[in-house]
């Protein structure tokens, strides 16, 4: 059986979607987590209502905690062999679970998957392209897109007995760090090619504080990745160069984010909030790629473009100002 986990916060509005993905499954033996974190939309009474209709849906109820909280809830609750998380504003490709149940026996599986704006547009398909831990330890280091836990299956007894929980702590990277440290414990490994998981952008998906230091953040999350890529079997230097250059990836993403998603009100603060940030001119001393991150090269460089053709509130001269 495999236990599908959905924590929810204030998801009303996404829940028949998401439940009535996993409903119209091919594969029968499954049961549905469905967390409910506090919500104050209606989206508990909505959770009660699916477990009280199929007794494979049960509804779990706790206190505001987020959503490391609502997914361990759900883990300590889970009854199956396999395990798999499901997002509340996201679905199930029809064939999602038979893809988890009928692949081949591993400690690890994953798949790609299909991502598209809310309105079902601009859909585009993901594919990890590993084959083996190595190459999905290289393949994180600089891919945002394969740290979700929701394009995995994984083994319910292995989580509990290294006692793998998500990081209650991490605001930011709690998937990416659950991951990998559950990778540390596998012996085996397998890919899929199927892309039956539709993961879905909206406004509500881009959060962030308007105080918030990016670049604390990014060297926060490189500093954990550090000991964990070494705990994977990398050498301390081999982790530095995979890591410096994702950080460069997400140093530049974290511009064109500012430019493209957030009211131009919110941008402007966390601009300055990188103005007076020590992390990110530390981040910059660290490595030319990621100072080159800033200055624009390649394809970062037409990201920023892109970016301040955007907003005309003086990114590239803040750019060259502090760091030509």
């Amino acid at each position: 059986m495999i236990s599908v986990i959905v924590p929810i916060y204030n998801a009303a509005g996404f829940l028949p979607a998401c439940v009535g993905s996993v409903l119209g499954q091919a594969c029968a033996d499954w049961e549905l987590l469905l967390v409910d974190d506090g919500s104050s939309d209606g989206s508990a009474e909505l959770c009660d209502r699916y477990a009280g209709a199929d007794t494979r849906i049960r509804a779990v109820h706790q206190s505001n905690a987020g959503v490391s909280a609502a997914r361990n809830a759900g883990l300590r609750a889970a009854q199956g062999e396999f395990v798999t998380f499901l997002d509340a504003d996201d679905t199930f490709g029809s064939a999602r679970l038979q893809t988890l149940a009928e692949s081949p026996e591993s400690d690890l599986l994953i798949t790609g998957f299909v991502r598209c704006d809310a309105d079902g547009s601009n859909c585009r398909i993901t594919y990890p392209e590993v084959t083996d831990k190595q190459s999905l330890c290289i393949y994180m280091a600089s891919h945002g897109n394969c740290n979700a836990a929701w394009n995995k299956r994984m083994k319910l007894s292995l989580l509990r007995a290294q006692e793998i929980y998500f990081n209650e702590n991490l605001g930011h990277g709690e998937d990416r760090e659950f991951v990998l440290r559950y990778l540390i414990h596998t012996q085996s490994m397998f890919v899929s090619p199927e892309t039956d998981y539709n993961y879905r952008i909206h406004a509500g998906s881009i959060t962030s504080s308007p105080n918030d230091d990016p670049a604390k953040r990014i060297l926060r999350q490189y500093s954990l990745d550090l000991g964990l890529f070494t705990a994977l079997g990398f050498t301390e230097t081999q982790a530095e160069t995979m890591l410096r250059k994702g950080a460069a990836e997400e140093c530049a993403h974290e511009f064109w984010r500012l430019c493209s998603y957030l009211p131009e009100e919110t941008a402007a603060l966390q601009l300055k909030c990188l103005e007076d940030s020590e992390s990110m001119h530390w981040l910059c001393a660290q490595s030319r790629t990621i100072r080159a991150a800033f200055l624009g090269g390649g394809k970062v460089g037409l990201l920023l473009a892109l970016a301040i053709g955007k907003r005309r509130w003086g990114l590239a001269e803040w750019l060259a100002k502090r760091f030509v």
